[in-house]
């Protein structure tokens, strides 16, 4: 029984929070394009955490930050 909750918990908590990549604001200065090229590599990084690779997570986080050296909200997701 005890499992069983810890994997719910940890179900929900993924859900959530690959839930909160999809919805992530970029700002006022991201174009439609600029989301287009960006948002692959947010969500390589994403999943990549997810699964507990930091590599994976860090270089995609890195693209990212190459095409939008000015966003914050990349900037963040890569410290």
């Amino acid at each position: 029984m005890k499992f069983n909750l810890t994997m719910l918990a940890l179900s929900l908590g993924l859900s959530a929070f690959t839930a909160g990549a999809q919805t992530l604001d970029l700002g006022p200065d991201a174009t439609g394009y600029r989301r287009f090229l960006l948002y692959p590599h947010l969500e390589k990084g994403f999943d990549a955490m997810a699964r507990g690779d930091r590599g994976v997570a860090v270089a995609e986080f890195e693209q990212a930050r190459a095409l939008a050296p000015n966003n914050p909200v990349v900037a963040i997701h890569l410290a």
